[in-house]
């Protein structure tokens, strides 16, 4: 998302401004939040007493797709299957009560990229 909002290609002030207030408002509402529970949960059996740290890794490769259509649909996609992700693990009776509230940002962060979708054609560059 930064990559897109720092290197744009095409984007309007309000799509621009989606951006970065998705940016912003995913520190605050999903990482200082995940963060925290981390740390509350169990390190594993092979450690009693110790507890899990906030470990952020990135698996994907960060690179910019020239079109427009294709790079919101990616990032669309993306928060879909992170908040589809959230949603079956809230499923499970032990789930943290924080989890389901950052399955609602989520879902908040999906419908305000969906709302830009909706309104560019597979053509647009």
């Amino acid at each position: 998302m930064l990559i897109r909002l720092f290197m744009y290609h095409g984007e309007t002030e309000e799509e621009l401004k989606t951006l970065s207030g998705i940016a912003v408002d995913a520190m605050f509402s999903l990482i200082e939040p995940l963060g925290q529970l981390l740390t509350t949960l169990p390190f594993g059996p092979n450690a009693p007493g110790r507890m899990a740290g906030a470990s952020f890794e990135i698996y994907r490769t960060g690179y910019l797709l020239p079109h427009r259509y294709a790079a919101w649909m990616v990032l669309y996609e993306r928060f879909l299957e992170v908040t589809n992700y959230c949603a079956k693990l809230n499923q499970h009776p032990s789930a943290p009560k924080q989890l389901m509230e950052i399955e609602q940002n989520l879902r908040t962060f999906v419908a305000r990229l969906e709302q830009h979708i909706k309104g560019l054609s597979q053509d647009t560059y």
